[in-house]
């Protein structure tokens, strides 16, 4: 038995398809198999398989035939929660069993809530008043160029006044 969602990462909000995957290694037929995949928190059950009964946060697929040699695969869709937090683990189990056969296997699947770094909400504040900023300049001869640069919340307004030292 086999159980992959392919992925190693995820994020919030993305959809995970876990693949389930049992196979009858012996020559006789299985015929009482029961499959109960048990879903992690943090993810919401969007789509089953075919014959899958849900309850709850556990998925169970019931009273399967299963020749010998056969591969038989369920799909379970899921939506990790928009609040899942970086770091968490989607920790997926599942498991087969017969009471006839006396057989049970199981597989778990891992997958790591990864929010991208770097990006951050930044809050900028305009000035409620002008504030000026000041820009003195020699023009040659004697004579001095002084700028004002006030930036409000209105825009922009630059003055120059020239003054003959």
């Amino acid at each position: 038995m086999t159980k992959t969602d392919h992925r190693a990462i995820t994020r919030p909000g993305h959809v995970l398809t876990y693949e389930i995957t049992v196979k009858n290694d012996g020559e006789g037929t299985v015929d009482d198999l029961v499959v109960t995949d048990t879903i992690p928190s943090l993810v919401a059950i969007t789509r089953v398989s075919s014959g899958g009964f849900i309850e709850g946060r556990t998925i169970t697929w019931s009273d399967i035939a299963i020749s010998g040699g056969e591969t038989l695969t369920f799909f379970v869709e899921v939506k990790v929660d928009k609040d899942a937090s970086d770091g968490k683990s989607l920790v997926n189990s599942v498991k087969a069993r017969s009471e006839n056969k006396g057989l049970s296997d199981t597989d778990t699947d891992t997958t790591i809530v990864s929010i991208p770094g770097g990006v951050k909400a930044v809050t900028t504040t305009q000035p409620t008043s002008p504030i000026p900023v000041p820009v003195t300049a020699a023009t040659g001869a004697g004579a001095t160029s002084v700028a004002s640069i006030v930036m409000g919340s209105l825009g922009l307004a630059i003055s120059i006044k020239k003054y003959l030292i």
